[in-house]
């Protein structure tokens, strides 16, 4: 070891740069101290502000890192990509994680070491806007996650990921998911992504489609007065369908397979 534990006191350290992972860190404190079985690594700069907490001399123990902010780029990281096999067992907790345009919220996730990579026992990505929970596994040349999604506003919940959808107003919205992808689980490449999602939207508004559109909507507003389905809101005098813009809904499910980043549905 570089590091002799029982001759190393402490050390407090300011970069300008350093490159950690293939990550360009600026303007970075380093606080490294030591307890009686671990090295307690702190990193602080206007993007993150947390701890690391490596074992002394037992690569099987478990690395925590705790966050209270932690921001970086999409476009940086070692592009060659992480070999999981490499990495120890880690348990990360983010207080607040954004990563480029997207604000993940709080994140949480465990990473075991296994025969073909490492095995994702838990990731969480918690806000007031979405809650996702899932679990899988990551090999050097793909990377499987298996979960739930939820959000009581989907159209908030893409835009806190940096994707702007402004053709749907209202909705909340939950998943199950079970997707693959090439490379690493923190950098999903949407283009090769396959699998299976179930989608179910409840009571929102579809807006800003085309003249065309519109006009079929309309039509179909002139049938809905009379359908069987629409007495009960009738009766209780509701007849927001009718006059907001849009198409309105009282939910949406459909199941779909995704191949290669594009998704079919036969439901």
């Amino acid at each position: 070891s570089f590091l002799n534990p029982d001759l190393f006191r402490a050390a407090d350290i300011y970069v300008n740069t350093v490159n950690v992972a293939g990550l360009k860190l600026n303007r970075l404190r380093i606080q490294l101290t030591k307890n009686a079985n671990s090295f307690l690594l702190g990193l602080s700069n206007a993007d993150m502000q947390g701890q690391v907490t490596l074992p002394i001399n037992d690569a099987k123990k478990t690395v925590q890192a705790r966050f209270h902010r932690l921001y970086f780029s999409s476009q940086t990281g070692n592009q060659k990509g992480i070999n999981p096999k490499t990495l120890p067992p880690i348990a990360f907790t983010g207080d607040d994680v954004r990563y480029g345009a997207a604000n993940l919220g709080r994140v949480t996730f465990n990473l075991l070491p296994s025969a073909y990579g490492a095995r994702v026992s838990q990731f969480v990505l918690d806000s007031s806007k979405f809650s996702l929970h899932a679990s899988g596994d990551w090999q050097q040349a793909r990377s499987h996650l298996q979960g739930d999604f939820t959000t009581p506003n989907l159209s908030e919940a893409l835009k806190a990921w940096g994707f702007l959808l402004t053709s749907l107003v209202g909705s909340s919205a939950n998943a199950h998911f079970d997707l693959t992808w090439p490379g690493a689980p923190y950098r999903p490449a949407i283009n090769g992504m396959s699998g299976q999602v179930s989608l179910k939207l409840d009571k929102g508004r579809i807006i800003n489609l085309s003249s065309a559109t519109n006009a079929k909507i309309d039509f179909g507003r002139m049938l809905n007065i009379f359908s069987l389905q629409s007495i009960p809101r009738r009766l209780s005098f509701d007849f927001s369908d009718l006059s907001t813009k849009g198409y309105n809904f009282d939910n949406v499910k459909g199941d779909f397979t995704v191949r290669n980043g594009s998704a079919y549905t036969e439901n």
